[in-house]
């Protein structure tokens, strides 16, 4: 029987910013979430059909900043707060959301279950990431109305 291994995925990112990461197995969470920040984690945008190669492509439209605002059991969630959100994904195809574990932080991925760390091939994920809306009392109204 193969050796089961400690697996990620981006689940979703809603319009809002809203990124959930499953696990495969529930994993230990009993740390402060500040700690997943800039240091131990690289998030980024990598623009759709090398958008980014555009003479008038300004790469600091899709600067943003994160913070993890909950985990539990095998579901992380970080709200990712775009400094342009209109920017994101602005083509039919959509840009794509890198999220990386820097080098000696893997271990604050760890499973409960399985008492090992986050496999490495899953220290990088990426998922594509919808057109954004501004996160703002009008579109978080809008969206629980609808």
């Amino acid at each position: 029987m193969p050796e089961e291994n400690v697996t990620a995925k981006i689940e979703s990112i809603n319009a809002r910013g809203i990124m959930t990461i499953r696990f495969n197995t529930s994993m230990t969470t009993n740390f402060n979430l500040t700690t997943l920040n800039e240091t131990s984690l690289d998030l980024y945008i990598e623009p759709a059909l090398e958008r980014h190669k555009e003479f008038s492509f300004d790469l600091s439209k899709l600067n943003f900043t994160f913070n993890a605002t909950s985990f539990e059991d095998d579901l992380l969630t970080i709200k990712l707060n775009f400094r342009n959100p209109t920017y994101v994904s602005v083509l039919e195809v959509q840009d794509s959301l890198v999220f990386h574990v820097q080098h000696g932080f893997e271990s604050m991925f760890w499973s409960k279950t399985l008492n090992k760390p986050l496999h490495k091939p899953y220290w990088t994920i990426r998922s594509q990431i919808k057109a954004q809306i501004p996160d703002n009392l009008a579109t978080q109204s809008l969206e629980s109305s609808g």
